[in-house]
């Protein structure tokens, strides 16, 4: 600084703890003096700067700062009061008299926030929706002598309007400072401060917390600066956030399954949630089951499509919001049961392969093994038999696949010979050589009958057998 570069300051100070706010504007004239006369332009790196200024009109302050040392806290020197003297540093000061004092930490903070040194990192703008929370990071930089003992660091958080020297912040690391009781716990300081790290916490935000904050940064004597500049703005928003329904997808049938709900930008420093469930598939569960974060549900192939809903509300507050998921059941029945199936030569017949599954499965057919031309078979998994033939019979199969695995169903099929098929094949053979053969073969054995009958007839009529030939012999 030089002679001329400070004219005015715009003071804002109070002057009792009961919140009492004054304003004042003061010039200020400073220049080089060496025993109260201006001191020659050889000595002024010697000597002490001093600067004057009216505070009102009734007293004024005279203050020397040392030479080369601008973090170092200025000197009284003296107050003069025109109806009550000179107050110099052997002197006392009555309680009437305070005022100078409560101005010399305002007046050091503030003729300096334009001194290099002094930064600070934060974001202008946050916006936070309502029960929410946001972290918002922040770094900061002061000004520090290693030379001087180093007494604790303390930073603050305040919002615009509270007094910084007897109000409450909304967070600070002074444990002698009382924090705003509606911000306690929900705004806290995050990060090592000694790190220069300022990141502030916010928790269960509401909508009175929509507003500008300063930041604040005291170190013994010689730090107390509040950073103006940088303020940050918080908006506090309804809450339109839905919450975050999480389960691995596809859900199988039969398979028990763990399903939860979240919502977003929640921490534990708001108040607490309560969620609850409600939907087709939770009818046959406890209650008490669906009033947790937190579901266990063995699905059914009848749940697929259906939508389950968590609800979040938050304790104390109106607001609730939801999300609604549709569930998406994968699932595999065979309906058709293996059968045996007699057929009768010449008929036509379908096999059918019914099956139930999510995602749609593919089928294949087989006949003893061997695999069948996709023509003869349908999507809907029908096969087609035209006109069977009495060697078409045998086992056919219907096999599945599925991502949850694969399975068959099996038919046998067994052809039966028609009467009219065996007529046919008679006239169909007539005139043909073996036929003559097997007639001719019918006639000898017809012949052979008759001979035998004929000569065994003869015999017994005109030999009269052997009973004729007992009756001759001699007694």
């Amino acid at each position: 600084m030089g002679p001329g570069d400070l004219r005015s300051l715009d003071l804002q100070v109070w002057t009792s703890p009961s919140g009492g706010l004054s304003i004042f504007t003061c010039g200020v004239q400073w220049g080089w003096e060496q025993d109260g006369l201006p001191a020659p332009a050889s000595l002024r790196q010697h000597v002490m700067p001093k600067f004057s200024f009216c505070a009102r009109p009734q007293l004024s302050l005279t203050l020397r700062l040392p030479v080369g040392a601008s973090s170092a806290p200025p000197h009284i020197w003296g107050i003069s009061f025109p109806d009550r003297g000179t107050w110099d540093p052997a002197g006392a000061l009555a309680d009437g008299d305070m005022l100078p004092l409560l101005l010399l930490p305002l007046l050091w903070g503030g003729s300096l926030q334009e001194e290099p040194g002094y930064k600070l990192q934060v974001q202008k703008s946050v916006t936070v929706q309502e029960g929410l929370c946001v972290l918002v990071p922040c770094s900061f930089s002061y000004p520090w002598n290693s030379w001087y003992s180093p007494p604790p660091l303390y930073v603050y958080w305040f919002r615009d309007g509270e007094n910084q020297y007897f109000g409450e912040p909304v967070a600070t690391n002074n444990p002698d400072r009382q924090v705003k009781s509606e911000t306690q716990r929900r705004f806290r300081l995050l990060g090592d401060v000694s790190k220069k790290n300022c990141s502030l916490s916010i928790g269960d935000a509401r909508m009175g917390d929509t507003g500008n904050y300063s930041f604040r940064v005291e170190r013994g004597r010689n730090v107390k600066y509040t950073y103006l500049q940088n303020k940050l703005n918080l908006e506090v928003t309804a809450l339109t956030e839905k919450p975050d329904v999480h389960f691995l997808e596809p859900l199988e049938s039969g398979r028990l399954t763990r399903l939860s709900c979240s919502l977003p930008g929640s921490c534990e420093a708001g108040r607490p949630l309560t969620f609850s469930w409600t939907g087709d598939a939770l009818s046959p569960l406890d209650p008490e089951t669906t009033r947790s974060s937190e579901l266990t549900l063995t699905p059914r192939p009848e749940d697929h499509g259906t939508n389950l809903t968590c609800h979040v509300k938050r304790q104390g507050a109106q607001v609730t919001t939801e999300r609604t998921v549709q569930l998406n059941v994968s699932s595999l029945r065979i309906l058709s049961n293996g059968m045996s199936v007699p057929i009768v030569e010449g008929q036509s017949l379908f096999l059918t392969c019914t099956v139930d599954s999510n995602p749609p499965a593919s089928l294949s057919w087989f006949r003893d093994g061997k695999a069948l031309n996709p023509s003869q078979t349908s999507v809907s998994g029908i096969l087609e038999l035209p006109n069977i033939g009495a060697r078409e019979g045998g086992e056919f199969t219907c096999r599945v696949q599925h991502p949850l695995g694969s399975q068959h169903l099996s038919f046998i099929l067994s052809v039966q010979r028609s009467s009219s098929s065996c007529i046919c094949v008679t006239e169909k053979q007539e005139g043909s050589w073996p036929l003559v053969l097997t007639l001719i073969r019918g006639a000898l054995m017809g012949v052979g009958f008759l001979l035998t009958y004929g000569l065994t007839w003869i015999y017994y009529t005109r030999c009269g057998g052997p009973q004729g030939s007992r009756d001759e012999r001699p007694g």
